[in-house]
């Protein structure tokens, strides 16, 4: 997993693989990802987003999940209502916590 904190939408873009004007997009129409702000309201995501907007890009590309699949899915693995994703979170958090262990303890 990444070291850093927090990404530009810029390298939000070059991790996930999809484009900016994309993700700005899924923001709205979706309504799960909610990047923090810096002072100037610049986004800033963190390594938890990134893995939002893959997720997002899978259900949309890979299994061609409509609009309201998409949001009803990742809802349901939010609230760990299927099993099988409840590991998928677990695993995330796992990963953004090591992050932050690892940047805490240089």
């Amino acid at each position: 997993m990444n070291s850093k904190l927090f990404y530009s939408i810029q390298e939000a873009s070059e991790h996930t693989g999809v484009a900016p004007h994309t993700i700005r997009y899924w923001e709205k129409k979706y309504n799960l990802l909610r990047p923090e702000r810096d002072s100037r309201g610049k986004r800033r995501y963190k390594n938890t987003d990134l893995e939002l907007i893959k997720k997002i890009k899978e259900l949309i590309y890979d299994k061609k999940y409509k609009a309201g699949g998409v949001k009803k899915k990742i809802k349901e693995a939010q609230r760990g209502e299927i099993s099988g994703n409840t590991k998928d979170i677990i695993n995330l958090m796992k990963k953004e916590l090591e992050s932050i262990l690892e940047i805490v303890n240089r």
